[in-house]
Parts: structure tokens; C-alpha cells; sequence
């Protein structure tokens, strides 16, 4: 082979392998905080209620931000909080620590290809309802409704997210339905963080 052909080859062959690794390593660098985002948690929130937490954002706008965790079980099965409820005394999924304010209440996520009443349209396929009737009306289908039960939620004042975002504190990434509904939900952090570029520390 000819040195110039030989030295082109090796020109491609360089250039197949940079593009190969960049298209590897997405940098989680741009995204809008908006609903319909996860937002992570970098290593700045350490020791604190965010301590590597995964929240998916449901409201974002004028009256501020509020999202779900969607990481942390309490280990507490659903029929178990609701005992004495014939709907839910057989479901044995976890109920998640949706975040700090009003632990007293409970909210649900779901994926459904039905409308339904009295629930918040967060983007094209995930809906967030509030209170044991709404949980119930999201369970009803099991086979074709993906549902995830939270108690308490996060809130920031308008600004306060995204100043916290500027700050490092959180990484705003796509969230994937796939992983709010998954069982071992204590693992995405990790998974996120792999996934994702950008600075943790």
C-alpha cells in the first residue's frame, strides 16, 4: 500500500474511532428544566434529604417547581399502607418517598393508554393523579396501566430550581418512562450518572 493511502486509512480509522466514542458519551449539558425531566442530583447535595436522588419533574412554571422522587422505596409495601382497602390490599409494589413536604399525602404516577379524570397531563405519556381514588382508578388495569405510588413530594419557589441547577447541584437530563416504573429504582441514580456526562462532583 501506498504511504499516502496508508496514511488516509489510518486518518479515517482515527476519525471512526473519536466519533464512535463521542457518540458513547452523552453530555447532559442544555437540557430545559421543564416537566417531563428527570433532574439528578450531583454530589454537592451529599448528607442532605437529596442525597443522590432521581426526581422526576411534574409542574415547572410561574408558581414554581414540583417533582417525585422516583429512587427512594420505603420499603413498605402498598397494600400494606392500605390495608383495609379491598383495591389495594394485593399489590405488593413498593411505595416510593415521593419528597420531603406533606409525607401525609399520597400521589401516583402512571403510564395508561386511557384518558382519565381529575389528573395532570405531565408530557404524552405519563399522568400524575393525587389521593387513594385516583390510585385506584390508575390501578384498575394492571395489564395495560403502569403505576408507581409516592408519598410526599419536592418543591422549589419560582427560581430556586434553576438557580440550584446553575450552582451544580443538579443535572437536568430526559427522563425515561422505562425507568420511573422500574422495580429496582434504587439503582438509576448510579445508572444515570454513568449514563450521562458531565461534572457529579
Amino acid at each position: 500500500m501506498q504511504p499516502a493511502i496508508k496514511k488516509r486509512a489510518l486518518f479515517y480509522l482515527v476519525i471512526s474511532v473519536f466519533a464512535f466514542a463521542i457518540s458513547h458519551v452523552v453530555h447532559a449539558e442544555g437540557f430545559k428544566l421543564e416537566p417531563g425531566r428527570f433532574i439528578v442530583a450531583t454530589d454537592r447535595l451529599s448528607n442532605s434529604a437529596f442525597e443522590q436522588a432521581v426526581i422526576y419533574i411534574t409542574q415547572s412554571g410561574e408558581v414554581g417547581t414540583y417533582g417525585l422522587m422516583v429512587n427512594r422505596p420505603t420499603g413498605v409495601a402498598l397494600g400494606e399502607v392500605f390495608a383495609e382497602e379491598t383495591a389495594q390490599r394485593h399489590h405488593t409494589e413498593q411505595v416510593y418517598y415521593g419528597g420531603p413536604l406533606h409525607n401525609q399525602y399520597l400521589f401516583s404516577l402512571a403510564q395508561s393508554p386511557y384518558e382519565q379524570g381529575e389528573v395532570l397531563q405531565v408530557d404524552r405519556e405519563i399522568m400524575l393523579g393525587a389521593g387513594l381514588d385516583t390510585l385506584t382508578r390508575f390501578s384498575y388495569d394492571s395489564q395495560n396501566t403502569k403505576v408507581k405510588a409516592f408519598v410526599g413530594f419536592a418543591s422549589w419557589t419560582p427560581g430556586q430550581l434553576q438557580q440550584q441547577i446553575e450552582e451544580g447541584a443538579w443535572i437536568v437530563v430526559p427522563a425515561d418512562p422505562e425507568k420511573i416504573f422500574a422495580a429496582d429504582g434504587e439503582n438509576l441514580w448510579s445508572e444515570l450518572t454513568s449514563r450521562w456526562g458531565g461534572d457529579w462532583t
